[in-house]
């Protein structure tokens, strides 16, 4: 695969069994938001094959780093999860399974437990 740069543009609302799932673009950055860690669960289970999670998220992470671009997931306003060429993976990354995304360990529980509380990124 060679490299290039894209740059997108985008802000739009779609609905997935009456949850809204807000998609932005600015430049190098896609950022997926949904309103709480259930939704995301939701959206996940319906869009990722068990089988082929870990592949998919490979081939996902080379397609973002060929074209220069970031892939942020964010939950009640905060990014608990990235993939792509700015993504750091660490250890809760490895202990998930999840190859080549980075997970932000203290916006991710705080999601996951339901906590209001903000954590730096």
């Amino acid at each position: 695969m060679s490299n290039f740069a894209v740059d997108f543009d985008a802000d739009f609302v779609a609905s997935l069994e009456g949850d809204e799932v807000r998609v932005t673009a600015d430049g190098s950055v896609i950022t997926v938001a949904v309103p709480d860690m259930t939704m995301g669960l939701r959206l996940w289970n319906n869009t990722a094959p068990r089988y082929k999670e870990r592949a998919a998220l490979e081939l996902l992470d080379q397609t973002l780093r060929s074209l220069d671009v970031n892939l942020a997931i964010q939950v009640a306003g905060q990014t608990v999860a990235r993939v792509g060429k700015a993504a750091r993976p660490g250890l809760t990354s490895r202990v998930l399974g999840l190859g080549p995304v980075e997970v932000a360990a203290l916006p991710f529980l705080s999601s996951w437990m339901g906590g209001k509380g903000k954590a730096a990124v």
